[in-house]
């Protein structure tokens, strides 16, 4: 059987695979992939503080990119309904998919694919990239039983079971265009930049919700604030915690990534700010690692410490980001 392996890159930030894998199609070396990475993945959004009381949880994210259809823009995203076809049907469509240059983002229940964190465990139904189709087995991506995010091999048979008992009838075919976006595009930046300090939605895109009952930009980190308080109480909610601060630290990489491109414009004050971008992704990566601390111990003065953390940072980052936005012509 010959194997069809299709091109997988090393992404610039990994904590959710809804933005992990379509980074993964891509070459961040390439001016123009680059190019485009800086012009997304600006906004963040979350519950609002109402929302967070109600659920326990902040449910922050980056803003109009938890969905294959977020990315149209940069990729031919095909939707085709699985719905009535059996597993060998399943697994017959993506091996031709496959074999057409297509990558395949499927949702599948953990529960029954083999090397991730959920493997014969719970029933977890989460996202899956599949690149590669060799002797029977698929090649996917995603986040393996030792939660890293690397490759893995599984059978055909685990990906068709996985989607079967997902209750989620379609599959995307993924496959990247040509990029058509060279330079850095200071203006547009700049006015994302402008919307995430205000904490303003306009002209947010959504797939399958509706903008309303959200907080935006510097707002989202009230919300985590309340996320993380409600942990003293919600144990079992610490998870995902964890997860939003490992996604509000890969922002601050981003917005130093933003600022490295603004500085090789000439821009003069995006060298100071971009040291304090760097300053704000270590020490959110340190709240992370506190927080898996946390997870063992559930030692209520590490949800304090983390909380005054973070009240630290967001002044912080309103400081930076309005004086270097005042420094940019509109």
């Amino acid at each position: 059987m010959a194997a069809n392996i299709l091109p997988i890159f090393e992404p610039i930030i990994h904590g959710r695979m809804y933005y992990a894998f379509p980074l993964s199609l891509i070459d961040a070396n390439d001016r123009h992939a680059q190019s485009w990475i800086m012009s997304r993945f600006v906004q963040l959004q979350s519950h609002t503080l109402e929302q967070v009381d109600r659920t326990g949880i902040a449910e922050l994210r980056f803003a109009h990119a938890d969905h294959p259809e977020c990315y149209t823009d940069a990729f031919e995203v095909e939707a085709i309904s699985m719905a009535g076809m059996y597993g060998s049907d399943v697994t017959s469509y993506i091996r031709k998919a496959i074999a057409l240059h297509r990558y395949v983002y499927i949702y599948v229940d953990k529960f029954y694919v083999s090397d991730n964190p959920f493997s014969g465990k719970k029933h977890v139904v989460q996202e899956s990239l599949i690149y590669g189709d060799e002797d029977g087995q698929f090649h996917i991506l995603g986040f393996n039983r030792n939660r890293r995010f690397e490759k893995s091999v599984v059978p055909h048979s685990d990906i068709a079971n996985g989607f079967l008992h997902s209750d989620t009838p379609t599959i995307y075919l993924l496959k990247a265009k040509p990029f058509d976006q060279s330079a850095f595009d200071l203006i547009d930046i700049r006015e994302q930049l402008n919307r995430y300090l205000l904490s303003d939605n306009a002209g947010a895109e959504h797939i399958g919700e509706s903008g309303l009952e959200r907080s935006y930009g510097l707002q989202v980190y009230a919300s985590l604030r309340q996320s993380i308080r409600n942990l003293a109480e919600r144990h079992e909610l610490v998870v995902p915690n964890i997860a939003y601060l490992h996604i509000l630290a890969e922002h601050k990489k981003l917005m130093h990534k933003r600022l490295q491109g603004y500085h090789g414009h000439g821009v003069a004050l995006a060298s100071e700010s971009m040291l304090h971008y760097q300053a704000f992704e270590k020490q959110l990566m340190k709240l992370r690692n506190d927080l898996i601390k946390y997870e063992a111990n559930h030692k209520d003065v590490i949800l304090q410490q983390i909380d005054d953390s973070l009240r630290v940072i967001a002044q912080s980052e309103k400081q930076c980001l309005m004086g270097f936005l005042d420094c940019i012509p509109c």
